[in-house]
């Protein structure tokens, strides 16, 4: 019984092979580090051409017999056949990693996470556009079948960053401050009008209470412990909230970023496919 392959690392092992093929092509002032990455490439391109060297004789297409290994790709007469084992050699990567993708897709994503899929949604791609504004503007149809659930995500995932930047000791902007303040103020609100209502107080009363929160916000009268001791409760709630719109509405953010990576996929247009190509290679590297 033949071996079931493993389409993702198949994926992952190509992908990895041009990105070192790319970081060696790169120019290197420094002596030791630039003749050995040529020594790197002229073996890639040696063994490539050693895998095709039948091919190659009989097509005619340079003299075979005077490459006996990567150390006769130096030769002057030899820079055609380096070139061209370079360039070939490259190029099959990339189609065997394309072929991988586009016929096999979930076999690359499968095991793989739902929280790593969801993460897609947050990285950058391209000139400052997300992978879920590219596909929302893309594939509407797909868009709009999640628009609740995304919705939900993106709140979600919002207060999740904004938190992890003030965790972090990130310079916050005036609005994001003001959006921080604003949940944790609505989480104490809430703590307040539990208490008012324990000692019996009235709806009326229980509000007017509360009110004393957005007054010491806006005065600035606020500590950082205070905030420390709600944030996570803030992360949590809107974590808490996105999950139960994915389980009443039956959808969920993983299932969509599989479907849409799929559209992207199989678009005719090859700027799409590099695009998941690179999400996908990037979620699968980090793994």
């Amino acid at each position: 019984m033949a071996e079931e392959r493993d389409y993702r690392k198949e994926f992952v092992q190509h992908m990895d092979s041009l990105e070192d093929l790319v970081k060696l092509s790169k120019e290197d002032s420094r002596p030791v580090h630039k003749d050995k990455n040529q020594s790197k490439l002229r073996e890639f391109a040696y063994n490539t051409i050693d895998q095709y060297r039948d091919i190659i004789a009989s097509a005619g297409l340079f003299d075979i017999s005077s490459i006996t290994g990567p150390d006769s790709l130096k030769k002057p007469e030899n820079q055609e056949a380096l070139k061209w084992g370079y360039e070939f050699g490259q190029g099959t990567i990339n189609e065997y990693s394309a072929d991988i993708l586009t016929n096999n897709l979930n076999g690359v994503l499968n095991g793989v996470q739902k929280e790593k899929l969801e993460q897609i949604l947050n990285k950058a791609i391209g000139e400052n556009l997300s992978f879920g504004d590219l596909v929302e503007s893309n594939y509407g149809d797909l868009a709009k079948e999640y628009s609740e659930v995304l919705k939900s995500y993106k709140n979600y995932s919002g207060i999740k960053g904004l938190v992890d930047k003030y965790k972090k000791g990130g310079r916050m902007g005036e609005e994001e401050t003001m959006v921080l303040y604003g949940g944790i103020a609505e989480i104490a609100a809430n703590n307040i009008k539990e208490k008012l209502k324990e000692k019996g107080l009235s709806e009326e009363m229980q509000k007017s209470g509360s009110s004393i929160v957005g007054i010491l916000i806006k005065s600035g009268n606020i500590n950082k412990d205070s905030i420390n001791a709600h944030v996570d409760k803030l992360v949590k709630d809107a974590e808490e909230k996105f999950r139960r719109e994915e389980s009443e509405k039956g959808k969920n953010i993983s299932d969509y970023v599989t479907k849409a990576l799929d559209k992207l996929v199989k678009d005719e247009n090859p700027e799409k496919f590099n695009i998941a190509r690179s999400v996908i290679y990037s979620m699968l590297k980090d793994k």
